[in-house]
């Protein structure tokens, strides 16, 4: 352990916000001080030792002693375990706790274990004296708790030999004999030897027992009151150790009686605890008042099954391995050229047939007046192998996901394709790997989401899993918040519990970890699963899933655009990329957290949906499918035999689309999924129209004439 300080060595000060307000160690001079740290908030063990401290403070008070707590979680953690401790007990925490976030003095007290974990801190104590000094280092497990009366017996075995000036023998407790200490001189020696002083019992030179409030200045006088009665004073010695060595064992048993006790007293916390927690979970009208979140009650009512308004998430119908397999096995889709060869030649077979050319002016913008300081990024969510992933058109990529087990755990499906991604910061070190939790159907984040111990175990598996793997951060893709549409549980409070986790996750991984949210921009969404203004503070983007608008839909509704950029006869009315854009910024989303999202495949109503590789391959103008493009909602689309067969995105789509991000001060794009676009062609188109819209303007107005 680095950086260990040594016993009897100044006990190095720090500042430090706690829960009860800023602290300095050296405002502490004069007291002693117990400092001890837990592995973290809302764990097991570490509760029932905060409670023993707790019933044991006025103790360590009549003995002029502080205790100090410390964690690497956030005080608003400290805060509401400590209230969540006091709901299910009735016991308050006396003491302060610190939050030492970046672990500067964990790691300046050598609280630190990296075999153990490099995240969190081990169970320590520190015994400081009123003079600032470090007296006693203890270090125990993860899986011990601390025994309370013990840390309590050394001080007072520390006080006692500080205002006697003698030593504790093993098993020592207060009013047992303690021992003189070691003869300073040869005369001091004799006289032990010789006296047969009744205040003090010799068993040779170097073992001397006095009582425990044996003065130092008695023992002085004492020294020069001889005798020669060598053969009593030994017989005395032997009848009184005799005697006090019986008492040490009562005294012994006593204290193990006492320790039985406090054991039985923590059973029997945790026993009300686990009732509690039962009563908690199974009554539907219980009331649990929250002071850290804001007095809110839960209520627990049967969630509503008939809200269909999020039902437009779709369920891939081909595997996208096998279609790898059988079509790209044999050709490099990673190669820039290769794939700007292709994307070349998809838009010149696609121009066979007539369709509307844009002839209005549309002057690309590199950079936007407006907001000079926005440096949109572009990403890619991942689902399944990453092989086709080209590093360097991307800023970020999110892997596609995470899952939440029935228990409650997080775990990782297929972490080798993880791990490939993970590869790629070494081609390109800025690039940021992100995980996704959940996705359609994903099951868990109500119950997570349902108290502060919920939320923050669940808040320390994400911290956990990104110390793992080394992640840049999360992505959260609950779908939906308050809504069973998808099939999963949902309660009427989803909305704000999902704040509530926000804030914890937030709480725990710290602002320097990418924190971000999967959601729609349409008005159902907003005023039923997600508190937008209140959830802008928390995250770094909220990822608006702009399209699958009529995944929902069959017959004529069902024959419309998906993601459409504006409203036109071809889209649901109140459905498009730009209605969704303004619902949020009007909700309180900063423009620049927005992420807009690209759909690389293509949809026909709720059923029918085919990759953009499918689409280049058998669809556009092949087969009887005719391409068209909607001017007014900017987006292509596929006829057959004269009705509306298809819709989808395109590289025109693609930049017209990332001109509005520039021009609306919007924070990036990301697609879904590269999975469907092998060759990259739309990735490519997605990276070049952010970051070099001119380029890719002279690449297409020779195919659609000028825009």
């Amino acid at each position: 352990m680095p950086n260990l300080p040594s016993l009897g060595s100044k006990a190095p000060d720090f500042k430090a916000n706690t829960t009860d307000g800023p602290i300095r160690l050296s405002d502490y001079k004069g007291n002693w001080v117990v400092l001890f740290s837990h592995p973290g908030d809302f764990t097991p063990v570490c509760t029932t030792e905060f409670l023993c401290f707790a019933k044991y403070y006025d103790e360590f008070k009549k003995r002029n002693t502080e205790l100090i707590g410390l964690s690497v979680d956030s005080n608003s953690s400290h805060l509401a375990w400590m209230y969540n401790m006091f709901l299910l007990t009735g016991v308050e925490i006396p003491f302060p706790i610190i939050e030492d976030r970046d672990m500067r003095i964990a790691k300046l007290y050598g609280m630190i274990s990296k075999p153990m974990s490099d995240t969190s801190t081990i169970r320590s104590v520190f015994i400081i004296d009123n003079n600032q000094i470090l007296r006693t280092i203890l270090y125990y497990p993860l899986t011990t708790g601390r025994n309370i009366p013990e840390i309590l017996r050394i001080v007072d075995a520390l006080q006692t030999s500080d205002r006697d000036n003698v030593v504790t023998p093993a098993n020592w407790f207060p009013g047992m004999p303690v021992i003189l200490p070691y003869p300073k001189n040869y005369k001091e020696l004799k006289n032990r030897v010789n006296s047969c002083n009744k205040k003090y019992s010799c068993m040779d030179w170097y073992l001397c027992f006095v009582p425990d409030n044996y003065t130092d200045e008695e023992y002085t006088k004492n020294i020069d009151d001889t005798y020669n009665c060598k053969k009593e004073h030994t017989k005395n010695i032997e009848n009184d150790y005799e005697q006090e060595n019986v008492k040490c064992i009562n005294k012994s048993h006593d204290h193990k009686q006492e320790y039985n006790k406090d054991v039985k007293d923590s059973c029997d916390c945790e026993q009300k605890h686990t009732k509690n927690t039962n009563k908690i979970h199974n009554s539907k009208q219980n009331k649990l008042k929250d002071k850290s979140c804001d007095e809110i009650k839960y209520k627990y009512d049967k969630c509503s099954k008939e809200d269909n308004s999020y039902d437009k998430c779709d369920k891939e119908d081909s595997s996208y391995e096998d279609f790898y397999k059988q079509n790209y096995k044999n050709y490099d889709y990673t190669s820039e050229k290769n794939s700007k060869k292709i994307a070349m030649k998809t838009l010149k077979d696609s121009k066979k047939l007539v369709r509307p050319q844009i002839n209005d002016p549309y002057n690309p913008i590199v950079e936007n007046i407006n907001c000079p300081d926005i440096n949109p990024i572009v990403m890619e969510y991942v689902l399944g192998n990453p092989t086709n992933v080209d590093a360097q058109l991307l800023d970020a990529v999110i892997f596609a996901f995470a899952e939440i087990d029935q228990y409650g755990n997080l775990f990782i499906p297929y972490p080798r394709f993880l791990n490939q991604l993970l590869a790629l910061k070494a081609e390109k070190p800025s690039l940021k790997v992100i995980v996704a939790i959940g996705g359609w159907g994903a099951e868990g984040f109500s119950d997570a989401a349902l108290t502060p111990t919920s939320r923050y175990n669940f808040a320390r598996q994400v911290n956990q899993m990104i110390n793992e793997y080394a992640l840049d951060g999360v992505d959260i893709d609950w779908e939906y918040p308050g809504s069973g549409a998808a099939g999963i549980k949902s309660r009427p409070q989803d909305r704000e519990n999902f704040t509530l986790l926000l804030t914890a996750i937030r709480d725990v991984i710290g602002d320097e970890k990418w924190l971000s949210v999967a959601g729609t921009g349409d008005m159902g969404y907003i005023n039923s699963s997600a508190e937008i203004d209140k959830i802008a503070p928390i995250i770094d983007y909220f990822n608006l899933m702009s399209y699958d608008f009529t995944a929902g839909e069959t017959g004529p509704n069902g024959r419309k655009h998906q993601a459409n950029l504006f409203d036109s006869d071809l889209s649901l009315p109140g459905y498009s990329v730009d209605a969704m854009v303004r619902n949020l910024e009007n909700a309180g989303m900063p423009s620049e957290k927005i992420l807009l999202g690209l759909p690389f495949y293509g949809r026909l109503g709720a059923t029918i949906t085919r990759t953009y590789d499918e689409l280049r391959k058998d669809y556009i103008n092949k087969n009887g499918y005719e391409y068209r493009f909607d001017r007014v909602a900017q987006v292509p689309y596929l006829v057959k035999d004269g009705e509306f067969a298809m819709s989808y995105d395109d590289s025109l789509s693609i930049f017209l689309k990332t001109q509005y991000v520039l021009r609306n001060c919007l924070g990036g794009v990301f697609s879904w999924t590269s999975t469907y676009d092998q060759a990259n062609i739309l990735a490519r188109t997605m990276s070049i129209g952010i970051n070099d819209p001119e380029l890719l303007k002279e690449e297409l107005e020779g195919l659609y004439g000028q825009f």
